[in-house]
């Protein structure tokens, strides 16, 4: 749908449209319809490990639109306002019929659209009903984790909501499965070469002479930037995480949504790429509802 209130005279800005899931009763739900299982980011870095013992292609893929795939058990009703009906009607003249007396335009939902609350786990048996189909067998420790072996061939692929890392010793067996995917889903969005994005990180494989790296330099870059770090340590630990706070004075409170954000910022990268700082967070998380200077001078120490 176009929103012209933002394109700041650079034309239509186009924007993904989602319901306001978070205002649907909870309660007609159990925990299982609401939610679906993502592959650890342990198995990720196996699998990262495997794929430089044994010298493997990699690749990565996204489905556009993969919810949309998903058909939900028992239709909701959303309500388009105004301004968006009328934008809505602007391409589609023909709902102008549809409209209610202020406005607003409605519609009945039938797919798993973005951000209602079953349509992730919609999603998910839709699309593993799609790979056992084509002879995937699931890890039992990790129902993300999906292994395919043919021909004395592998493919391994771990899967977070529409997201893929592909890891396979044949490259015929990729292109196999680029194409099924198409065919069921659409453009798949494969990337393939020396450097693959994956959840945020960067997965290179510069020889495939047994070596992979992965790293979140960017994104490394950015939260120390947001953070006023310049200078640098040589780990992550702070006398304060373990010392005895001064007594000197009573320590200045800090904002703790400030604090709060800083801290979840460096542990989605601890948990990914920087496992050494994980403990020092695991410290501070503590002490995060009520944070004082000294558990920030602590904090930008992990940046540092």
């Amino acid at each position: 749908i176009r929103d012209r209130s933002t394109s700041r005279g650079i034309g239509d800005v186009y924007k993904r449209q989602v319901p306001a899931g978070h205002l649907v009763d909870a309660s007609q739900y159990c925990q299982t319809e609401r939610t679906s299982p993502t592959v650890s980011m342990e198995s990720v870095m196996l699998s990262c490990n495997i794929a430089a013992y044994e010298r493997l292609h990699g690749f990565t893929m996204d489905i556009p639109g993969a919810y949309l795939n998903a058909t939900l058990d028992d239709p909701h009703m959303v309500r388009f306002p105004s301004d968006l009906a009328a934008e809505y009607v602007s391409l589609y003249p023909e709902y102008a019929d549809y409209l209610q007396s202020d406005g607003s335009l409605l519609l009945l939902v039938t797919k798993a659209f973005y951000g209602l609350p079953e349509s992730s786990e919609k999603w998910f048996r839709v699309v593993t009903a799609f790979l056992q189909e084509n002879g995937f067998r699931n890890h039992p420790s990790d129902q993300g984790l999906w292994i395919k072996h043919e021909n004395g061939k592998k493919l391994i692929v771990c899967m977070w909501v529409d997201d893929f890392l592909g890891w396979t010793s044949s490259i015929a067996m990729r292109d196999w499965f680029e194409s099924v995917v198409t065919a069921r889903f659409g453009n798949s969005r494969i990337k393939t070469g020396k450097h693959l994005p994956f959840l945020g990180m960067s997965i290179s494989q510069p020889s495939r002479q047994g070596e992979v790296f992965v790293s979140m330099l960017e994104y490394t870059k950015r939260i120390v930037g947001v953070a006023g770090v310049t200078s640098s340590a040589n780990n992550p630990n702070h006398r304060y995480l373990s010392n005895p706070k001064p007594k000197t004075r009573e320590a200045r409170k800090i904002d703790s949504s400030k604090f709060l954000s800083l801290l979840m910022s460096a542990a989605f990268l601890g948990k990914r790429t920087r496992p050494e700082i994980l403990t020092a967070l695991s410290i501070l998380q503590t002490r995060s509802e009520n944070p004082d200077e000294y558990d920030m001078l602590a904090l930008l120490h992990v940046y540092k």
